[in-house]
């Protein structure tokens, strides 16, 4: 038995990649691109979100999407996009990331926390306060905190049955028990 298979071809002219997927509360499918954007596919039609919503930046390494709220990691910090008004902002070193490069997103500590992986570390964002209203309360660990692996790889993070979380770096596997 051969599972049945669809292609979709991307609208752009760009060269690219497909980094990341997520799905939304309403069946849409989220694609975070290098080099072509972000991206939404509803049913069998993929919209070019950046070009909808007038984003710059091309480079998309992980989506979250919670309580209407889309989360992306790009090289600009965190892309946060409203998606029942579609505005988007941004979280990046002026709120207390510990670099704008970032690589990975994971939600955790039943999704009152959403950690955020960059080339300098990594950083925890009150998801909590962040969803009951926009405030940005981060903690950031980097080599000055004990934080050993510094540069995070895309897509490296996971959190365990018993809330401990790992960390994908360059210099290997990082664990952190935040209880």
């Amino acid at each position: 038995n051969v599972a049945e298979m669809k292609y979709f071809a991307m609208p752009t002219k760009k060269d690219f990649s497909v980094y990341a997927l997520w799905e939304d509360d309403k069946n849409n499918l989220w694609i975070g691109t290098y080099h072509a954007g972000l991206f939404k596919m509803v049913k069998d039609s993929i919209h070019n979100v950046s070009k909808e919503l007038g984003i710059e930046e091309e480079d998309f390494f992980a989506i979250r999407y919670i309580k209407g709220y889309i989360f992306s990691a790009n090289l600009n910090g965190v892309l946060v996009l409203n998606v029942n008004t579609n505005k988007v902002s941004y979280i990046n070193e002026q709120d207390g990331l510990n670099s704008e490069r970032v690589y990975s997103l994971e939600f955790a500590e039943n999704k009152n926390a959403l950690w955020i992986g960059t080339n300098q570390g990594i950083n925890k964002l009150n998801l909590k306060k962040y969803l009951e209203n926009e405030t940005i309360e981060i903690t950031s660990y980097g080599k000055q905190q004990g934080f050993m692996g510094v540069e995070c790889n895309t897509n490296g993070i996971g959190e365990d049955k018993n809330g401990s979380l790992g960390f994908g770096t360059v210099s290997g596997i990082v664990e952190h028990e935040p209880f």
